[in-house]
């Protein structure tokens, strides 16, 4: 199981040191931990949370270095000690524009870089209404399909645009359809983990959790309180517990 939280652009050097007075969960084999802050508060990151694993929240399309003011490339990321890269989440597409081959492109140089990409695909609510939800996803995946090596390891969050961050959660069967399909669809790629994102909490983390489809989560507001962030892994960590029991 992987969990990461996506803190987007909230945060403070004060509110990171008391986040970690708080919350003192590492990884393990069973659940990775990671954390996605705004850049500036990586390093901080690192020194606070050594057994935390660390995320950024987006990267540039430019590769290397060059002059792009303000911008921050996949190789800058990989060298302050940044594990995963969050691309594509439907703000970034919403606010900024991003199309499927800006996401593939950033998606290439994380991985050239690497590191592990996750990106964010989902449909709106207008689409899942109207029946379109596969057809949505699948095109989102289209170019990753077509130029991405099948052994590169990535990581897919599916996020139903409509979920994030109004507190609505998908019925438990959309949330596995969903799941399901990414899996299918990527079902030539090696090394992929299908999470879910969109309102996770620590009330609704159980029963997402029991949906064998779902590998993990991409938690928002939630990763912010650091007892909700916990009550969330921990709900990770009992359905791993259940899936060693069950084969043992």
């Amino acid at each position: 199981m992987l969990i990461i939280g996506n803190w987007k652009m909230n945060g403070s050097a004060e509110s990171l040191t008391t986040f970690f007075k708080t919350f003192q969960e590492s990884s393990d084999a069973e659940v990775q931990i990671a954390v996605a802050p705004p850049y500036p508060y990586l390093p901080s990151l690192k020194a606070h949370g050594a057994s935390i694993f660390m995320a950024a929240q987006d990267c540039s399309t430019h590769a290397g270095s060059g002059a792009f003011t303000g911008e921050v490339s996949a190789q800058m990321l990989a060298d302050v000690g940044c594990t995963y890269v969050i691309v594509g989440h439907s703000e970034r597409r919403q606010y900024f524009h991003e199309t499927d081959q800006t996401v593939l492109t950033k998606t290439q140089n994380v991985l050239s870089a690497g590191m592990v990409p996750v990106i964010c695909i989902g449909e709106t609510l207008e689409q899942r209404k109207a029946g379109q939800t596969q057809d949505v996803l699948a095109h989102q995946l289209k170019l990753m399909i077509q130029h991405i090596a099948k052994e590169a390891r990535v990581v897919i969050a599916y996020e139903p645009v409509w979920a994030i961050g109004t507190g609505l959660t998908p019925e438990n069967a959309e949330i596995q359809e969903g799941c399901n399909f990414i899996a299918r669809t990527l079902s030539d790629f090696s090394d992929v983990t299908v999470l879910y994102g969109g309102s996770v909490n620590g009330d609704n983390a159980s029963e997402i959790f029991g949906n064998d489809a779902v590998q993990g989560a991409l938690v928002g507001g939630a990763s912010l309180k650091p007892h909700e962030f916990q009550r969330i892994i921990d709900s990770a960590k009992r359905r791993t517990n259940f899936d060693v029991n069950a084969v043992s």
